[in-house]
Formats: C-alpha cells, sequence, structure tokens
C-alpha cells in the first residue's frame, strides 16, 4: 500500500516536472506578437578606439559653388583699389631762374668813303673808357688796320684801313659820333659805357655829307 503510494507520488512529480520543463522552453504564443527592441543603435553609438575609415561626406558641387559665389561677392572692409588719391599741390611758387645779365658792351661801326670797314663789333666796356680805345680793341679784333698819334688820353686818328686825312680831298677826314650824337671832343675824350655805339666816318667834307648819318 505504501509502495503504491510512493510510486503515485513519484509518477505525479515526473509530470510536474515534465510540464515545467515546457513552459519553460517554450514561450507564450501571446509573447511573440511583443514588439522587438534593437539594441543596434546603441552598440553603433559607443566610440570605438580605432580609426574610422569611413570616408568624410564631401559637399555638393553646387552647394560649394554658392558658398564661393557669396564670399566673392562680399563687401571687402578695405578701401578699392581704384579709389583716386586726392592730389597734393604745393602753394609755394615755383622759382624762376633769373635771367643771365646782359654782357655790358660798347658796339663799334666804321664806314669807309664808299663801303662798311667795320659792322657792329662788340668790345667789353670795362676795358673801354673812351671811345678811341673802343676802336683801337675793335680794329685789333678784326685786324683792321689803325693808324693814329698820341696815347689813350690824346690821341688823333690819322688812317683807318688806309683811309687819311686829306686822302681824299683838303677837307676830307675822320669824324666820330657816340649813339649818333657828334661830340664836341676828340674821341679819346669822350667817355662810353655799356650799350653805348660808337661810329666813325670818313668824311670828304669836314662832315657835313655825313651829317644825317647815324
Amino acid at each position: 500500500m505504501k509502495r503504491s503510494l510512493l510510486l503515485f507520488l513519484a509518477l505525479l512529480f515526473l509530470l510536474s516536472a515534465c510540464s515545467t520543463v515546457a513552459n519553460v522552453s517554450a514561450p507564450p504564443e501571446a509573447a511573440s506578437d511583443a514588439p522587438i527592441v534593437s539594441v543596434a543603435p546603441q552598440l553603433s553609438a559607443v566610440p570605438s578606439d580605432e580609426p574610422d575609415d569611413t570616408p568624410a561626406s564631401k559637399p555638393e558641387p553646387s552647394a560649394l559653388l554658392e558658398v564661393q559665389g557669396d564670399v566673392s561677392l562680399a563687401p571687402s572692409a578695405e578701401a578699392p583699389a581704384n579709389t583716386p588719391k586726392p592730389s597734393v599741390t604745393s602753394s609755394m611758387p615755383s622759382e624762376e631762374p633769373s635771367p643771365e645779365p646782359a654782357a655790358e658792351t660798347v658796339t663799334v661801326t666804321v664806314y669807309g668813303p664808299e663801303q662798311e670797314l667795320l659792322s657792329s663789333v662788340e668790345v667789353s666796356a670795362a676795358d673801354c673808357k673812351n671811345a678811341f680805345i673802343a676802336l683801337k680793341t675793335a680794329c685789333a679784333e678784326i685786324g683792321l688796320d689803325l693808324v693814329y698819334r698820341g696815347g689813350d688820353k690824346s690821341a688823333y686818328v690819322v688812317s683807318i684801313n688806309g683811309y687819311a686825312e686829306k686822302s681824299d680831298g683838303a677837307t676830307s677826314g675822320w669824324i666820330y659820333k657816340v649813339n649818333g650824337v657828334q661830340p664836341s671832343v676828340g674821341s679819346s675824350g669822350k667817355e662810353v659805357s655799356a650799350g653805348d655805339r660808337v661810329t666813325f666816318f670818313f668824311s670828304r667834307d669836314m662832315g657835313k655829307d655825313v651829317k644825317d648819318l647815324d
């Protein structure tokens, strides 16, 4: 009797154990309809120590062009290169070179009986204290023959280029003028200065024939 009871209890225990195993290994049908949660995103978010070989995404060509266009059109903070610079003019008057002073000379001319023997020769006024010295200096520069008596302060003109006193008549000889005027003194007694014109004439009539000549 006891043995039968033990067997019955053992059999009941075995059935109960098999039922528990079946419940654990086979999930209930209701569980198949529950949503499945993926953990892949969480795992991918974990930083990795290995270098990432995935190439970085490049911007689209159109977007790059837009960016470059915006940059080129952006206003510059600097002044435009073609901005004209204000001209600076000096208020100081320009200094013009002063003209050189004219040479201080005396002009000497000699007229013979038929032609001009010496034409407007300029000699230094500083070296010519009187009309005779001016004549002597001019004749020496040109090579015109001059014969005279006396010194520079008391000279008397005898002949110029061969034309002498009384060589063309009893009243012929040499007279002179300074600036168109016949002085009342001899040529060695007439002082001259810069700018003066000294002219000697050979006259056949004591100067009457050259009265109107300058």
